[in-house]
């Protein structure tokens, strides 16, 4: 008999969950991960967005902002913000200042918090892809962990935050509220992206916010070839590797402000940290050998050691993990859109990765 009461309780959980689904912008716990739902244009979810999380907005903005530059500072960081601002789509601003009036930031606060990762490049991050003969079932696979200073906090306020925007354009991102940019994501084509920093003087604020250019390419692009010509046409501000991966393929696009090189994977994998490989980018006074980054080698040493499985890529992420900053690891397979995601835990590789059918979430609202 207690099998009768389940199908109503189940029933009224479908039905509120398709209510929600109505609405531009609302939040979900999937698998113990946040997720967050942003419906269509930025008009229509922006404030609601901004006004659900203010309390984690602002404090984000005060740890992390504010809190790493003095008065003086601040006012040349936003010199440079304004340069930036003139590569910003004026959608991307109308969004930033719909996120600032729900949130209590002022418009310029909001553009700084999206700019703040070419101010200060932070992200020490190791990325690996393997697929065909490589990869245990030949498609691609795709290990990520985000390695940022956690300052005793941020690692509790991660989100994925899906953008519907219809079908063949919605993705969705791996980050922090606020960030409306992607260090992280995938989107419904099938095409996975994560950013590594490039630590390197070679920087100029004239050019498009990066985590920006991301979320663009995420927005419109399908394809490798196709995110590496986007990169190639954009104004470009810090140096950086690009791990991206589509249905087929994988392969990173290293990048500084003026030159883009692509390196494709051999025997089936390829990988990436913080220092360019190509010749063309690399720094000859401090040649970028594997021995210049231990979580290079080791990714040189182990990945070939086997067929990479979801289990594998664990491992691995696990071997390159730094016990103070990894707060995201992850897994994507773009040929079957899924994810698996740790998240709460430093390092987030000791904490459960729990998986998230990226295809299901795309349909929440009806894509």
């Amino acid at each position: 008999m207690k099998r009768l009461f389940v199908l109503p309780i189940l029933l009224l959980a479908v039905a509120a969950r398709a209510d929600e689904a109505k609405k531009p912008f609302w939040s979900e716990q999937v698998e113990e991960i946040r997720v967050l739902h942003c419906v269509g244009e930025a008009d229509a979810w922006g404030k609601a967005y901004g006004e659900g999380l203010k309390d984690e907005i602002q404090g984000l903005y005060k740890s992390y902002v504010l809190g790493s530059a003095d008065d003086q500072q601040m006012q040349m960081a936003m010199q440079a913000v304004h340069i930036m601002e003139t590569h910003v789509p004026d959608e991307y601003k109308a969004m930033l200042r719909a996120l600032a009036e729900g949130s209590g930031l002022t418009y310029d606060q909001a553009l700084c918090s999206q700019c703040y990762a070419d101010l200060l490049q932070m992200l020490s991050c190791s990325t690996f892809v393997a697929l065909g003969d490589a990869s245990a079932d030949g498609k691609p696979i795709f290990g990520r962990n985000m390695d940022y200073p956690d300052r005793g906090m941020l690692h509790e306020h991660s989100v994925v935050t899906v953008f519907h925007r219809g079908e063949g354009k919605s993705f969705l991102t791996i980050g922090f509220p606020g960030m409306m940019g992607a260090v992280s994501g995938m989107n419904d084509r099938g095409l996975a992206l994560s950013v590594m920093n490039v630590f390197s003087p070679d920087m100029t604020p004239d050019g498009m916010p990066y985590l920006l250019m991301f979320r663009q390419i995420l927005e419109s692009c399908a394809t490798i070839d196709e995110a590496v010509e986007w990169i190639k046409k954009t104004p470009r501000t810090t140096p950086n590797n690009l791990m991206v991966s589509d249905a087929n393929g994988a392969a990173v696009i290293e990048f500084s402000p003026k030159a883009v090189e692509v390196r494709r994977p051999q025997d089936g994998r390829v990988w990436s940290t913080n220092h360019f490989e190509s010749a063309e980018l690399s720094n000859e006074k401090d040649p970028n050998e594997p021995t210049t980054c231990g979580r290079y080698k080791f990714l040189s040493e182990e990945l070939p050691k086997g067929k990479v499985d979801v289990e594998m890529a664990k491992k691995l992420l696990a071997g390159v993990a730094d016990q103070e900053m990894t707060i995201q690891s992850m897994v994507f397979r773009p040929a079957t859109l899924e994810l698996w995601l740790s998240c709460g835990k430093v390092p987030s590789t000791s904490g459960e990765f729990h998986r998230l059918d990226v295809r299901a979430l795309f349909g929440a609202a009806g894509n």
